[in-house]
């Protein structure tokens, strides 16, 4: 059972776990529930909270990994997801903030190999400091599904959550923000070094314009 948990920890259910109707989390399955005590299924429960988390960061990621782009379509409204450098950049800098997230999970692995008196509590202790990162950046992705955030506002919406109190959520959201950085800079520097505006998605604040016959 523990080493299924470890798994569950890095989004893959199996056996023991199933998703949630939210599509966010996992429940212990029914089967599961019937045979343990009760404390242990509470908390293979909370467990099963960041296992559920983490596959769903990780689904959104894998959306870019595995993403056939296109240029966006000037005269329609709507956005692909997967059509744009800043969410590309978000996903990128979501695999790194996930780092010591599962540096914690490869602990408890060794710590399983060899202590054979290892319990779910300690399981517990080396993820729960990661809580609420995990619930702040599954609820940036919910967000950016809901509200359709796109393009250079996927930036200001992010950027403002870099002094949060929770050291681990500011540092990760200060890596997140560099990934981002890096292609406003490099757009920024194209566009005023060279003179090349290329924006195939659509996203960037500054455009090409037809004024007179002559483009500006």
């Amino acid at each position: 059972m523990l080493h299924d948990t470890i798994l569950a920890l890095l989004g893959i259910p199996g056996d023991l776990f199933v998703k949630s109707k939210d599509g966010i989390h996992f429940d212990v399955t029914n089967t599961l529930s019937k045979h343990i005590h009760i404390s242990e299924l509470q908390q293979l429960s909370k467990l099963a909270v960041f296992g559920g988390i983490y596959n769903y960061i990780q689904e959104f990621i894998l959306l870019f990994m595995n993403a056939d782009i296109k240029p966006a379509d000037p005269s329609s409204s709507d956005h692909d997801i997967t059509n744009s450098l800043y969410l590309e950049s978000f996903a990128l800098g979501l695999e790194e903030a996930l780092e010591p997230y599962k540096n914690a999970v490869q602990d408890i692995e060794n710590e399983v190999l060899t202590n054979e008196f290892v319990t779910l509590s300690y399981f517990i202790v080396k993820v729960e400091i990661y809580a609420e990162l995990l619930n702040i950046l599954s609820n940036l992705i919910h967000d950016i599904y809901l509200r359709k955030i796109y393009g250079h506002l996927v930036y200001n919406y992010i950027f403002g959550l870099r002094h949060h109190p929770n050291s681990i959520v500011s540092s990760s959201i200060s890596t997140i923000v560099q990934k981002i950085s890096q292609v406003l800079l490099n757009w920024v520097s194209c566009c005023t070094l060279y003179g090349v505006l290329h924006d195939q998605f659509n996203e960037f604040f500054i455009g090409q314009k037809v004024v007179d016959k002559y483009i500006i």
